[in-house]
């Protein structure tokens, strides 16, 4: 009763997002497109450490990047908790640095922090991302942004609205932390697609089938490039509080879940490490997410989920 006496006076009295769902168009799945890379760990807590073992590959793992491309870096800003609830912005300091080495300039960082801390402009600002980065990106707070339905053959989700914005930059680059999460058992690559839903449709996403339900999601919205952050990670609590422990490690690729299950096999090995699994499997199919998005990713080709853009 009275969390539906404060979500009633959020809607009332918070943004207008929250308000009314304004949809303009529609648009199918963004799907990667190219050739990819191999999932690679690299391991390290520093960044320059960890620079210094990509140098072998690093044209493999901006392969299909050019300089003219306008390029999403989707971050986790659920709230404005530090690292690792949200993204370090010492690691979007270093994405940045990357793509611009490359002659890449039309770089946006952006996301939709959750409903009860909207709007996203006051958690940028909270977080420090307009002070650290200035004129050196463009922002996007999805609430602020025009909406668009993706049409896509889902089979548990009934409908998902995404920014447009989706649909007009040429490249997607996630990053993503590697935590527990206390609804959906972990927050990895596919977890941050949630942010790309619009908020009015997240009042319900944890209702049921949210495993799921984030796995649908991360099918309609792949990112041609994933960012673990395995530097430290929350091993219990999460998304926004937890226990921190560190995990040594960047984990790039361009296959949400290979990606997804490399990510999935740190946590795991963090969680034994530290003597507080719970409920996590060494078996990664043993987890409901891992098992649909096993079926979702490698078993429904040919559907609208995979339907090429």
């Amino acid at each position: 009763m009275i969390r539906r006496i404060k979500r009633k006076i959020k809607q009332t009295f918070g943004p207008s997002v929250l308000k009314k769902m304004e949809v303009s168009g529609r648009i199918v799945p963004r799907i990667r497109r190219g050739k990819g890379m191999p999932c690679r760990r690299f391991d390290g807590l520093d960044l320059a450490e960890i620079e210094q073992k990509m140098e072998q590959g690093k044209d493999q793992i901006f392969r299909g990047f050019h300089s003219h491309d306008r390029v999403l870096i989707k971050v986790n800003l659920n709230t404005a908790n530090p690292y690792p609830a949200s993204t370090d912005l010492v690691m979007i300091e270093w994405v940045v640095k990357q793509l611009k080495n490359r002659g890449i300039h039309r770089i946006i960082v952006g996301d939709c922090s959750s409903n009860s801390e909207l709007p996203t402009r006051k958690v940028m600002k909270e977080a420090g991302f307009f002070s650290r980065f200035g004129e050196q990106v463009e922002f996007a707070c999805f609430d602020e942004l025009e909406w668009v339905r993706v049409k896509g053959d889902f089979s548990v989700l009934p409908d998902l609205v995404v920014p447009r914005l989706v649909d007009q930059v040429d490249k997607i680059i996630y990053l993503a932390n590697v935590k527990t999460h206390r609804h959906a058992d972990f927050s990895l690559g596919m977890k941050l697609a949630v942010g790309f839903m619009h908020p009015l449709q997240r009042i319900d996403l944890h209702r049921d089938h949210l495993h799921e339900k984030v796995v649908e999601i991360a099918a309609a919205v792949q990112p041609d490039l994933i960012f673990l952050d395995g530097r430290k990670a929350f091993v219990d609590g999460g998304p926004n509080t937890g226990r921190v422990e560190r995990g040594d490690c960047v984990i790039v690729g361009t296959d949400i879940l290979q990606t997804e299950l490399l990510g999935y096999q740190l946590l795991w090995e963090l969680k034994k490490k530290f003597q507080c699994l719970g409920n996590f499997s060494e078996d990664p199919f043993e987890m409901k997410q891992l098992r649909y998005a096993k079926d979702v990713f490698l078993q429904r080709e040919g559907s609208s989920l995979g339907e090429k853009r």
